[in-house]
């Protein structure tokens, strides 16, 4: 097991055979930084600290990491396109914001106790599934187009209709509080 700290960017780092633990304070991840957990283990987390605004060029060159740790993170990451390179997201007592393209959150897992995720443009991705996030986090989730949308809104504490029509079956919406200037 490797526990590494970064404090400057621009480096390139390459983890052992054991679970490694790199962690960068959010102000010195750069895209430039090439950091590879390694594929012997499937434990390798990427921890970030500190509260600078990161994006999704922030994670560019990030491989064979399996866990983002932002529970000690207290800024926001906004991930626009391009999936999400990590299987797990924990978040904690930090309380991180995530904005994610509904695209871009596939199967992984958000899990944690304090942290909110913002779900944009749900209109392009008609069966989301939200099963894999946690109760504990506040879960935003945002329609803004035409459709009709077939996936669960499990563990959604807030829906809104921005704009266009979402037509949804009374099923899958339940009693979950909808507004917006959209319709459903």
């Amino acid at each position: 097991t490797n526990d590494i700290t970064v404090d400057k960017n621009g480096m390139t780092l390459i983890g052992g055979t054991g679970n490694d633990t790199f962690t960068y304070a959010s102000s010195s991840l750069a895209s430039a930084d090439i950091v590879y957990g390694g594929s012997q283990v499937l434990a390798d987390i990427l921890k970030v600290t500190g509260n600078t605004a990161m994006s999704a060029s922030n994670f560019t060159n990030i491989f064979e990491i399996e866990t983002l740790d932002l529970s000690s993170y207290s800024g926001i990451l906004t991930i626009g396109s391009g999936v999400l390179p990590f299987s797990t997201v924990l978040f904690g007592s930090g309380g991180a914001t995530l904005n994610i393209d509904s695209n871009s959150l596939g199967t992984q897992i958000l899990t944690g106790t304090s942290g909110t995720v913002n779900v944009t443009n749900l209109d392009a991705t008609l069966n989301a599934d939200f099963t894999n996030v946690a109760a504990g986090l506040t879960l935003n989730a945002d329609w803004s187009g035409t459709g009709v949308y077939t996936g669960n809104l499990t563990n959604v504490d807030t829906l809104t209709i921005s704009s266009g029509t979402m037509t949804v079956t009374d099923n899958i919406l339940g009693t979950l509080l909808v507004s917006g200037a959209g319709n459903i």
